[in-house]
């Protein structure tokens, strides 16, 4: 089975790690809970101790990823794959915590 890796997704220079994610002045969306990407990300988060201010949840990783590269937020919690068809509109940053 195949496992798609977690990454922050940010404009290039916002985020350096999972921690940088709690800043009350960062924008930070997330998946909704109800779908994998979402389950993911708070999963992940719990498991290092972070509370992100999250200020949206979004439908899917494609609009989660939409929203950063319109400027729309500062950061979200996407899959690795939708990160990297972002281009050089958001830059990905993956969490060394495991």
């Amino acid at each position: 089975m195949a496992a798609n890796t977690l990454e922050i997704a940010t404009p290039p220079g916002n985020v350096n790690a999972l921690a940088d994610l709690s800043r009350p002045t960062l924008k930070v969306l997330l998946c909704a809970t109800t779908v994998p990407c979402g389950k993911a990300a708070v999963k992940a988060l719990t498991a290092a101790g972070v509370a992100a201010h999250v200020v949206s949840y979004e439908t899917d990783v494609k609009a989660a990823l939409a929203k950063v590269q319109l400027g729309e937020a500062d950061a979200a919690i996407v899959y690795h794959s939708d990160g990297v068809s972002a281009g050089e509109r958001a830059h990905g940053c993956r969490s060394r915590h495991r």
